[in-house]
């Protein structure tokens, strides 16, 4: 029985452990910036929130404004409560039930705009109503200022460095490849673009569409270190992308514009061989030239899968690809249900090679962890990238938290039974 207990409580240590670790973090991008409760039990009047202060600070950065309304709410719900009303965080009750409506505005703004960071992160407005339009009457129209945690934090040198940054950006015309799914997509691409984790972009619910000509624009709000400074419009087309399409020689591509196409032709080039060779690759699957047809050059990176059947499963492949300017560009990736994909900017001679006898070799050792590794691209002949492999050392740390719980988890029980 104590050992049964010991093995079931390990066990328990483990998975809480394994729970902890495997925690994702959720975030919201802008467009769910309100809140609404219904008032299902008591009658509010215009006196009903004289206890909410008209100027509210909040534990939260600039950056985490989206959170606002839902906080100032759960102050709203308390103070509602203490008068002997009952709230549920819900709407549509019907048209005599009082409805609690928060978002970023101010009492001027109508009801539409509730759902926007358009009116700015710094003013909220608490409206209690009762009805649908247009016959709506308004209890209490509140208007709160909010401050955060990081105000202060605000600088000139930030200011001018994000208006720098931006000046890029707003008003100006983003292409994107595939059609943008909401904020989500247009802020995926400028983040790309940035390249600075200290700079976030929030969608502030401003936005418009064109369908017939795949274009839009978005309004994004600016923060450098969690502090909001600036406001950008951002114009966008989107253009539809080819995916799968089968050139020949067994090798597919994705994110072709449309009316654009590759050809394949063999060609052989014992330069790139002799590289690939000396790189340990010794069995050369395929040696090929891809040209575009119907365009000089790509206008985004595209896709290009190579099936190289299943006899090399789970081997490593080497893909060497020979840029415009002369320097190599080098892919080591692990074949999966026969196939690798590799993405690149620019077509030109490729070489695809694996290592000869060694496929139990690579059955036995290969690990999930080195499936979606590639290395890094170098553009010197030769040049073997070094950089260290995270996902290992991600799953010992993972092996020696949780012997350390376990072991815990046996010494408290040997110390009470």
């Amino acid at each position: 029985m104590k050992t049964t207990l010991k093995v079931l409580v390990v066990f328990a240590i483990i998975l809480g452990a394994m729970c902890m670790f495997s925690t994702n973090k959720v975030e919201a991008h802008g467009n769910e910036a309100y809140s609404t409760a219904a008032i299902t039990k008591g009658t509010p009047t215009e006196n009903s929130l004289d206890n909410i202060p008209n100027t509210i600070s909040l534990n939260i950065k600039e950056s985490e404004c989206v959170k606002a309304p839902e906080l100032i709410m759960n102050e709203v719900i308390a103070q509602l409560e203490k008068q002997g009303m009952t709230l549920n965080k819900s709407e549509g009750f019907g048209e005599n039930v009082p409805e609690v409506k928060i978002w970023f505005g101010t009492k001027d703004n109508d009801e539409w705009e509730w759902n926007g960071l358009h009116n700015g992160i710094y003013k909220i407005v608490i409206r209690i109503t009762v009805g649908y339009s247009p016959n709506v009457t308004n209890i209490i129209n509140k208007e709160i200022t909010i401050k955060y945690n990081n105000t202060a934090n605000y600088n000139e040198n930030d200011k001018n460095y994000v208006a720098n940054l931006m000046k890029d950006f707003d008003n100006k015309l983003i292409e994107i490849y595939n059609r943008p799914n909401q904020n989500q997509d247009i802020i995926e691409v400028l983040n790309k673009k940035i390249n600075n984790s200290s700079i976030k972009l929030i969608g502030n619910g401003a936005v418009w569409a064109d369908p017939d000509e795949n274009e839009g624009g978005t309004g994004l709000l600016v923060f450098k270190d969690g502090v909001y400074y600036q406001t950008i419009s951002v114009k966008h087309k989107s253009y539809d992308v080819t995916s799968d399409v089968n050139i020949g020689n067994n090798i597919s591509v994705s994110g072709l514009l449309p009316n654009v196409n590759v050809k394949v032709t063999q060609k052989e080039n014992n330069e790139m061989i002799t590289e690939v060779n000396e790189a340990g690759y010794t069995k050369v699957l395929g040696t090929y030239e891809l040209t575009l047809t119907g365009a000089t050059s790509l206008v985004n990176p595209i896709d290009i899968t190579f099936d190289l059947g299943t006899t090399y499963n789970k081997q490593m492949a080497y893909i060497l690809h020979k840029k415009a300017d002369g320097s190599y560009e080098r892919f080591e990736k692990q074949i999966q249900n026969g196939k690798v994909t590799i993405t690149v900017s620019e077509l030109s001679p490729f070489v695809v090679a694996v290592k000869e006898n060694i496929q139990n070799e690579n059955n036995q050792t290969s690990t999930p962890d080195q499936t979606e590794q590639d290395k890094t691209p170098t553009t010197n002949k030769g040049e073997k990238d070094t950089t260290p492999k995270t996902g290992t050392m991600d799953i010992i740390g993972y092996v020696l938290v949780t012997t350390i719980l376990s072991g815990i988890g046996i010494v408290a029980l040997k110390k009470k039974i």
